[in-house]
């Protein structure tokens, strides 16, 4: 495969506004002609992803689909812990290709990868990072509904659920403390809600609602913004 054309003509694709409208036909005919990327070295795939990304050539989830998450998957299965630091920089695109594939349960995700690597490697910096930006934005997820209660997946939590919260809040307190980023008066908001709202549940007969509780227990409640789970 000639590395060099295939990106050239990808990006011109990409980047000349007269492709505008063909764009997605011409992208799928020049996939086509390289019936086997998925076979090239992951050598070769970086060259293309530092081109493209020189060129300002947008990705999409065709040549993700076809090349990126093929060649990766390749790579990561046969012990190229680098191969997860190129996959995890594609959150989207490798969320987007779990629903094409219908693989949200058997494929690759970012927060599993990272844990991943961080069991190769606890102590790497650029992986703690993805790990706290996921944890903190999942942990603010859970509270974005207050003061109605607290959120486990799509669903209210239960007492369990509220206690399992609590467990991965000491796994955020932990990733924050090796970051030496001070979190603590976020960590300490949700340990009072967590804590709380399981006390709540546990006792609901006593409240009119979870903002009773709060009210009653003079727990902080902070303004929340629009969240939208993804």
């Amino acid at each position: 495969m000639n590395v060099q054309a295939f990106t050239k003509e990808y990006s011109e694709i990409e980047n000349n506004p007269r492709y505008h409208h063909r764009r997605t036909r011409l992208l799928a005919e020049l996939l086509d002609r390289y019936p086997n990327l998925e076979q090239i070295s992951f050598d070769d795939l970086l060259l293309i992803l530092d081109q493209l990304k020189s060129n300002k050539a947008q990705i999409r989830v065709p040549l993700f689909a076809r090349l990126i998450y093929p060649v990766l998957a390749r790579e990561i299965e046969s012990g190229n812990m680098q191969a997860i630091k190129v996959l995890v920089q594609y959150p989207q695109l490798l969320s987007e290709y779990n629903s094409l594939k219908k693989t949200h349960l058997s494929g690759y995700n970012a927060e599993a990868l990272v844990n991943r690597y961080l069991q190769y490697d606890p102590e790497d910096r650029e992986m703690l990072l993805k790990r706290e930006a996921y944890l903190n934005n999942y942990l603010y997820y859970t509270l974005h509904e207050l003061p109605l209660g607290v959120l486990s997946g799509r669903d209210g939590a239960t007492p369990e659920e509220c206690q399992k919260l609590l467990t991965l809040l000491e796994k955020y307190k932990m990733t924050c403390q090796k970051l030496q980023i001070d979190r603590e008066a976020d960590i300490q908001y949700y340990f009072v809600h967590f804590h709380g709202y399981r006390d709540y549940l546990l006792h609901q007969h006593l409240y009119k609602n979870y903002l009773d509780y709060i009210q009653q227990h003079q727990l902080e409640l902070r303004t929340t913004r629009n969240y939208y789970f993804r």
